[in-house]
C-alpha cells in the first residue's frame, strides 16, 4: 500500500458545490518540457506497440457510440482544500491557497502530504482540515512516499536548480518538515514512489522507463525492471520494457503494480523482476467497463491499493479515477469523463488535471491532487471520492 493509514477519513457535507470550467483538449504542458517534445508531437496518444493500421480500424467503429459505464455505486466528490486561486496561503479547507498540486499521500498519523509542482512546496493537511507548509524551496517537486521515520520527496531539477534529462532527485525531509537532505541524484524522472513492507522504495522513472529499488539506509537504487528504453514487452529484469511508467503501489502479496502511462495499461512487476500486465489492453481511450484485461485506459497516472487488494487508477486521459476489483472487473469511481470541475455524487463529477492519488486501507475514501494539468489554468485542489 501507499499508505499505513489506521484510520478512514470519512464525513461528507451533505451539500455539495458544483462548478464547472471545462476544457476540451488534454494539452498536458509540462509533459511536452520533460520529455522534450513540441506541442505538436503531443498532440495525441503516442503509438501503441505493435499496432497497426488494421487494428485502429477494426477499433473506429466502437469509438462511435458512449462506452457501458459500471459506476461504484454511492460514490462522492468533494473538494478537500484549495481553490480556483493559486498562492501559498495555510488554513482550512477553500482557504488554503496551492500552486498546482501534483502528490497525495495519506502519511502514517491520516493526514495528507502534498506536494506543489510550480509552488516547490510540501503541504500537509491535517485530519482537522487545516493545512500547513512542512518545507519550501523545493525545485519541482512531485512523488512522494513516507517511512516510519522520514517523507521521501522528488523533484526535476537537481540541487541547483537545473533541469535536463539526468537532473531528478531524491530528498529526505522529516515527518514535521524542515530542509530536505540529499537522498540521491542524477536520474531521470521518477514519478512514482512507494514504500516495500521491508522499509525499501520502489521507485519508477518516467524517462528512463525503468523499475527500480532504493534502500534507504545505504542510499543505493538497484534496477528491478525495465531495459532503458521504452516499448510493451512483459519479461523478466531488463527484458521487459515500460512507456514511460508513473504511478506505483504494491499489492498486499508484495508485488508492484505500476501505471504504465503510455501503453495505456497497469503492469505487476514481482520482487524478482518478473513483468506482466495486469490490466488494460493495451490501446488508448474508454472502452466499456469489463473485465481487467478486456478494459481500456487512457495515459493511467497513477495507481494505489487498499488492503484488500482492490486497485484505484488516476485514469488521467479520461479523466476519470476508476476500480479495479479483485474480482477482476474494472469500473469507475468518480469524473464524467470530461475535462473541468464539478463535485458531486460519482460519474456527475469531473476532474482538471489529476495527478497522483492515495486510498485509505478500507478503500472507503480515495484523495486525488487535482492540479492546472501544467497549462496555468485556475486549478488547484485536493479532491477526496468517498466509496460506500
Amino acid at each position: 500500500m501507499k499508505s499505513m493509514l489506521a484510520r478512514t477519513v470519512c464525513g461528507l457535507s451533505a451539500a455539495l458545490v458544483l462548478a464547472c470550467g471545462c476544457r476540451a483538449v488534454n494539452a498536458d504542458a509540462r509533459d511536452v518540457e520533460d520529455a522534450g517534445v513540441t506541442p505538436a508531437d503531443d498532440g495525441g496518444p503516442l503509438p501503441d506497440a505493435g499496432a497497426t493500421e488494421a487494428d485502429a480500424s477494426e477499433d473506429a467503429p466502437s469509438r462511435l457510440e458512449p462506452p457501458i459505464v459500471r459506476p461504484v455505486p454511492g460514490t462522492a466528490v468533494e473538494t478537500v482544500a484549495g481553490s480556483s486561486t493559486k498562492g501559498s496561503l495555510d488554513g482550512a479547507g477553500a482557504a488554503a491557497q496551492f500552486d498546482n498540486p501534483v502528490g497525495v499521500l495519506v502519511d502514517p498519523s491520516g493526514a495528507l502530504l502534498v506536494t506543489e509542482y510550480d509552488g516547490g512546496r510540501l503541504r500537509k493537511i491535517a485530519l482537522d482540515g487545516q493545512t500547513s507548509t512542512l518545507t519550501t524551496g523545493l525545485f519541482e517537486p512531485f512523488a512522494l512516499v513516507a517511512t516510519d521515520d522520514a517523507i521521501y520527496v522528488q523533484t526535476d531539477r537537481d540541487r541547483n536548480g537545473g533541469k535536463g534529462t539526468d537532473t531528478g532527485t531524491l530528498w529526505k525531509i522529516a515527518l514535521t518538515g524542515g530542509a530536505p537532505e540529499l537522498v540521491i541524484e542524477s536520474l531521470g524522472r521518477p514519478r512514482g514512489l512507494a514504500r516495500l513492507a521491508d522499509g525499501r522504495v520502489v521507485v519508477s522513472d518516467r524517462t528512463r522507463h525503468t523499475i527500480s529499488i532504493l534502500n534507504p539506509a545505504d542510499r543505493t537504487l538497484t534496477p528491478l525492471a525495465g531495459s532503458g528504453a521504452p516499448g510493451f514487452v512483459d519479461g523478466k529484469g531488463a527484458a521487459a520494457r515500460f512507456n514511460e511508467p508513473y504511478g506505483t503501489t504494491v499489492l498486499p502479496d508484495g508485488s508492484i503494480l505500476v501505471a504504465d502511462s503510455r501503453n495505456h495499461v497497469i503492469r505487476r512487476v514481482t520482487l524478482d523482476g518478473d513483468v506482466t500486465t495486469f490490466a488494460g489492453d493495451g490501446k488508448p481511450g474508454m472502452k466499456d467497463d469489463a473485465d481487467k484485461r478486456l478494459a481500456r485506459f487512457d495515459k493511467p497516472i497513477d495507481v494505489a491499493v487498499d488492503v484488500a487488494g482492490n486497485a484505484f487508477v488516476s485514469d488521467r486521459g479520461n479523466f476519470r479515477i476508476r476500480r479495479i476489483a479483485t474480482s477482476g472487473s474494472v469500473e469507475t469511481a468518480a469524473g464524467d469523463g470530461t475535462q473541468g470541475f464539478a463535485d458531486g455524487v460519482g460519474t456527475a463529477t469531473r476532474f482538471y488535471g489529476q495527478e497522483q492519488l492515495d486510498v485509505t486501507p478500507d478503500g472507503k475514501v480515495i484523495y486525488v491532487s487535482d492540479g492546472n494539468d501544467g497549462d496555468g489554468q485556475p486549478f488547484h485542489r485536493i479532491r477526496r471520492v468517498a466509496v460506500p
